[in-house]
């Protein structure tokens, strides 16, 4: 009888173990931005500097070696642009991966035509290749040599926008080292600053 009852009571909880539904547990969300939104969201606002990263292959032609992007920052000061005396623009970007960072800047106010522009890049590379090699270098370009090249440029004074591509040269200073062409897209939301003279009115 008692062994009975053991077979009724195992067979019940057999059947209600099964006879559950599991309820769905949603996943965790993705992390939020510097802002408090989003990441694509703040990509979007805040813009981003991408890269691909050439060299030549044994044919001569340019060879994809990598790609990479800058697009985290917190600090809106370092994405900013002043006109009149202390004309000037710069733009810095991390990435966040591997700690690299890039910053595009001149001496002359976003708004001016691109032939009076200066350009000037810095930047650090320190990414895997995906065959077991490492590229790492730290490197600049201007375009008063020609070693850079900007071109669809455009500046929105409205929104701070401001876009364009731009190419440039590495040349390795290690006999037989290897030659870089790096091409790339900025697009940018830049904060004007603002200098306070006596009796000035900020509107």
């Amino acid at each position: 009888m008692k062994r009975s009852k053991l077979y009724i009571l195992a067979l019940a909880s057999l059947l209600t173990f099964f006879g559950c539904k599991k309820e769905k547990v949603p996943g965790p969300t993705g992390p939020a931005g510097p802002d408090g939104k989003s990441l694509e969201e703040h990509i979007r606002k805040n813009g981003f500097v991408k890269m691909d990263v050439y060299t030549k292959s044994s044919h001569g032609d340019d060879s994809l070696i990598l790609s990479t992007e800058y697009l985290h920052e917190d600090d809106f000061t370092n994405s900013q642009y002043s006109e009149g005396e202390l004309s000037r623009f710069y733009i810095w970007r991390l990435n966040t991966k591997n700690l690299t960072s890039i910053s595009i800047s001149s001496n002359q106010a976003p708004s001016e035509p691109l032939e009076n522009l200066i350009f000037n890049l810095d930047y650090t590379l320190h990414d895997t290749l995906g065959n077991g090699k490492l590229l790492s270098l730290t490197a600049s370009a201007t375009t008063i040599n020609e070693s850079m090249e900007i071109s669809d440029y455009s500046f929105d004074k409205a929104t701070g926008k401001i876009k364009f591509n731009y190419k440039a040269k590495y040349q390795s200073s290690v006999q037989g080292g290897m030659d870089l062409t790096l091409k790339g897209s900025v697009e940018a939301a830049l904060n004007e600053e603002i200098y306070l003279r006596k009796g000035s009115i900020i509107e």
